[in-house]
């Protein structure tokens, strides 16, 4: 099992987890950061940027 099969899995959500690639991390918190960044009334771009999350 990949980390993305754990991370697209049912299972709770930790957000300590140490064994998470870096890179793979580093990639996710920003794009999260960016989606926090955004107006909320631009949908389309929000959706783009949630899309790049997976």
């Amino acid at each position: 099992m990949t980390f993305k099969d754990m991370m697209m899995g049912n299972s709770p959500y930790v957000s300590q987890y140490q064994d998470a690639p870096n890179d793979m991390r580093q990639r996710a918190d920003h794009l999260c950061w960016q989606l926090n960044q955004m107006d909320p009334n631009v949908q389309e771009a929000r959706q783009k940027n949630f899309d790049a999350t997976l």
